[in-house]
């Protein structure tokens, strides 16, 4: 069994910014980036990349979920919001 890797560029668009309105010591602290920030993503797939363990995992090709995995996850009201 082989370890898959999913990737697209479009998955560095989604950001979060900050992570949310939790601002430590009173707000004098500069929040610090959502870990799920583009440049983070970024950095993983390259370290993938250029240690050498990108060419050990299965790359999937990335595809529309459908609506029933998107289900899976977040309810139909919300679906029809978005």
């Amino acid at each position: 069994m082989s370890t898959g890797f999913v990737f697209h560029e479009k998955y560095l668009w989604h950001d979060t910014r900050n992570a949310g309105l939790w601002m430590p010591a009173r707000g004098l602290i500069q929040p610090e980036p959502h870990i799920e920030n583009p440049e983070g993503k970024r950095r993983i797939r390259n370290l993938l990349e250029v240690s050498g363990l990108l060419e050990k995992l299965q790359v999937i090709p990335p595809r529309l979920a459908s609506e029933e995995e998107i289900l899976r996850y977040h309810d139909s009201d919300y679906i029809e919001h978005i």
